[in-house]
């Protein structure tokens, strides 16, 4: 989490004077997406499940704190690859793209570290997101009305709506 650099003065300083460190940025294509997700975990209190049953309620979003975690996000993404870009071996992916794409993903992360080719498979976990608006949010249309004609807009692309 960006924030957590943030609190730690020593963390910030230990990296500056560490120059054999090597960054990997994890970024989110869909903030909307990684937004939905961390409000049903803080209402469901479930991250990850292994249970093929599992049931959630949609959630219902508060468009003004949407708002605030997208700029915040934007921001915090920018700082931090130029920060780390500038002084350290840096590669960035997306998370999207570590899912859909793991045999190329997995690739570039091992010649970035240079470690050998290895099969990494990825936990089985089970995704428990919907590509229907209506179930992952209870307030669709007052979310649809918020991002339409934003550049935000493109994030509702993921979704039947």
């Amino acid at each position: 989490m960006y924030n957590t650099l943030e609190r730690h003065s020593a963390l910030q300083s230990w990296i500056h004077e560490e120059k054999d460190l090597k960054f990997i940025h994890l970024t989110r294509d869909n903030l909307l997406k990684c937004f939905i997700s961390g409000e049903r975990m803080r209402q469901s209190k479930v991250a990850h499940t292994k249970d093929k049953d599992f049931k959630y309620s949609a959630v219902k979003i508060n468009i003004n704190k949407m708002q605030v975690y997208f700029n915040s996000t934007y921001d915090h993404q920018n700082h931090y690859r130029n920060l780390f870009s500038a002084s350290h071996p840096f590669l960035e992916l997306s998370y999207e793209n570590l899912f859909t794409d793991k045999e190329a993903s997995i690739a570039k992360i091992l010649n970035f570290l240079s470690l050998p080719k290895e099969d990494m498979p990825l936990p089985s976990i089970k995704k428990i997101s919907s590509r229907k608006l209506k179930d992952e949010v209870a307030n669709p249309q007052q979310l649809i009305n918020a991002l339409s004609g934003t550049r935000h807009e493109k994030y509702l692309a993921d979704f039947e709506c």
